[in-house]
């Protein structure tokens, strides 16, 4: 008997142990996601728009300023 509650005792330190090691957010750092590390890993990595639309937005700063261009132009902002 004493034998299975060493055993169960064991195992739940080592579950403590890895997942206290564990970090705190998606990218492994300490550090909180931010809206932006959220749009770099997105799967759907193109631009709904022309290139030339995309492009000229870029130029014009829209990706910094404009949520509509940062999610139609991923590519072309560099969000991916």
């Amino acid at each position: 008997m004493n034998l299975k509650v060493l055993a169960v005792f064991v195992l739940c330190a080592i579950l403590v142990v890895v997942t206290a090691e564990r970090r705190g957010t998606e990218t492994g750092g300490y550090k909180k996601d931010t809206l932006q590390d959220l749009k770099k890993r997105t799967h759907d990595c193109f631009d709904r728009y022309r290139e030339a639309a995309c492009t000229s937005d870029n130029i014009r700063l829209l990706c910094k300023t404009s949520a509509k261009y940062q999610i139609n132009c991923k590519k072309s902002c560099g969000l991916c």
